[in-house]
């Protein structure tokens, strides 16, 4: 797959978006329904829910269990969330098991970069964000259902907060469009405006990539086991 996106696009002078299609058939392996429940079950890994009117996400309620050194989000509220049909986001998802784990590190052996993991689902048609832009480059990866994807030639400054911005889609360019399946790989540059139109039930993976000149440090990936006899 690296060897294909990689012969893509001269990227130093024109990045733009890219589709690989049925670039990874074992996308399941690295997200499917019972991994997200398994993440469910432990309190290091953080959901975020999205509200449908605003389009945006709102906050958890969290609290400190007595024999815990961390906070626990309301596992109640996030699962009536999705049983709702509604969309949610987890964070931190490279930290999940040993198949993600080892994907990441592939990303950041290929690039100069810190990536992590972040799941997009629903059990049903939900709407996603508005059309916004990130800060960093991104890889997104079906992994059950399909999603519609928009993403324009046009990039927002870093100048403003993408959340405070509303885009007229009259304005803006096309750079892709297409409808992903499980399997499909999208790139998408950092700044590049884009939206996502879910078409029922789904998850995606969403791997952000920061620039390592950041000077961030990456998540300790080696997959280890202490030998028993």
């Amino acid at each position: 797959m690296w060897a294909q996106f990689c012969s893509s696009n001269n990227f130093i002078t024109n990045d733009r978006s890219i589709y690989l299609k049925g670039a990874l058939p074992y996308s399941d392996k690295l997200l499917n329904w019972e991994l997200v429940n398994q993440a469910l079950l432990r309190d290091d890994m953080y959901f975020e829910c999205l509200n449908d009117k605003t389009q945006r996400k709102f906050v958890i309620d969290e609290f400190k269990p007595f024999w815990s050194c961390t906070a626990q989000q309301d596992k109640a509220i996030i699962y009536e969330h999705i049983m709702n049909g509604k969309t949610f986001v987890i964070t931190s998802f490279s930290k999940s098991h040993n198949a993600v784990k080892s994907f990441c590190g592939e990303v950041e052996n290929n690039f100069d970069v810190n990536c992590d993991a972040h799941v997009y689902g629903s059990t049903e048609a939900s709407p996603s964000f508005n059309i916004h832009y990130d800060r960093f480059s991104n890889f997104i990866i079906q992994c059950d259902g399909e999603t519609e994807w928009t993403v324009y030639k046009n990039r927002a400054s870093d100048l403003w907060q993408p959340i405070n911005s509303n885009f007229n889609e009259d304005e803006l360019e096309v750079d892709s469009h297409v409808t992903m399946t499980p399997g499909d790989v999208l790139y998408i540059p950092s700044r590049c405006l884009h939206r996502a139109n879910p078409k029922g039930k789904r998850l995606s993976l969403s791997i952000p990539c920061a620039p390592r000149s950041l000077n961030g440090q990456p998540y300790d990936r080696t997959i280890y086991k202490i030998p028993i006899d």
